[in-house]
């Protein structure tokens, strides 16, 4: 499953918290709850059970079974800062979830073995030609 099937099921399972926001708005912050903290329980989640321990394996699950909160009070309004913790989220799961390339061992190609033993050779002409000219002792 990739991270973006997952976060169309975990978006049904989140539970926001509001809170009274400090940074950009002015006035606007301290009459409403503008900041977002969103919690997510692993353990009760819908998702594959591989997918949970991987998710696991990467981040920090408190007692609870839930993920590392995420909180949001850097805009304005209360959907901006919504939508920047489920983009946390969903950065935090398309991380766990990644799966590095296997590196593939290849062999150099023969012309490029015989382009390296031709430079060493000249390397090696050139430095014992300079070997052979020493001055004679006065």
């Amino acid at each position: 499953m990739n991270a973006e099937t997952l976060m169309s099921i975990i978006q049904n399972e989140v539970t926001f918290k509001y809170f009274t926001a400090s940074g950009p708005g002015g006035q606007n912050l301290q009459k409403n709850k503008t900041g977002v903290q969103l919690f997510w329980n692993i353990d009760e989640s819908n998702i594959p059970f591989e997918n949970k321990e991987k998710i696991r394996r990467v981040n920090k699950t408190t007692k609870e079974g839930f993920l590392v909160q995420f909180k949001s009070q850097t805009e304005r309004s209360l959907d901006m800062n919504k939508k920047n913790a489920l983009y946390k989220l969903e950065l935090l799961i398309a991380q766990s979830l990644y799966v590095p390339k296997v590196r593939k061992a290849t062999k150099p190609t023969r012309s490029s073995v015989k382009k390296r033993l031709k430079t060493k050779n000249e390397h090696k002409d050139r430095k014992a030609s300079r070997r052979n000219n020493k001055v004679s002792d006065w």
